[in-house]
């Protein structure tokens, strides 16, 4: 920053728990332009940019073609599932991936906004409602696999549960 003509007031790294037990690193800095460099600031090209940004969605697409294949595997074995989530990723999965094939049950999802909601013509329902539904849980999140794994546990549930990494 002091080197594009700003003065740094306050900087610093932290880390964010994203959910319990899983920390994300972050970096922060508040500063404001120099009076005397305001009419001369010039922004660099970053020369990296557009080539970090190829290897993300190069590297992203690896991750949801292996995601994919194990989606397909499920599928094998049985149409008939619930899923658990109802965010960002599930939505992505949804349009495409090989689960827009599924005989989706229902949707579990542990934000009570979201119960009695509608997904896909499929009522959101939370997961004490799953009960005797015997089918397998597609568990559509990475970041919360363990929490889910967990209550899936106290909750007593036999049914077979599917993790999208695993």
């Amino acid at each position: 920053m002091n080197l594009s003509g700003f003065t740094v007031i306050s900087k610093g790294e932290k880390e964010i728990e994203s959910s319990p037990g899983m920390p994300y690193p972050a970096i922060y800095s508040l500063s404001v332009i120099n009076d005397q460099r305001q009419n001369q600031l010039s922004i660099a090209k970053d020369g990296e940019l557009v080539s970090n940004i190829r290897d993300y969605i190069a590297k992203s697409r690896t991750i949801l073609a292996k995601i994919d294949n194990k989606i397909q595997q499920v599928l094998a074995k049985s149409n008939r599932l619930i899923i658990w989530g109802t965010g960002q990723l599930v939505m992505k999965l949804l349009a495409e991936t090989s689960l827009v094939k599924a005989d989706i049950v229902a949707f579990v999802d542990n934000n009570p906004i979201n119960h009695g909601r509608i997904l896909k013509d499929t009522p959101i329902i939370s997961p004490e409602e799953i009960g005797n539904l015997p089918h397998p849980i597609l568990v559509t999140t990475l970041l919360h696999q363990k929490e889910i794994a967990e209550q899936i546990k106290f909750l007593g549930l036999s049914n077979p549960v599917i993790y999208l990494d695993k």
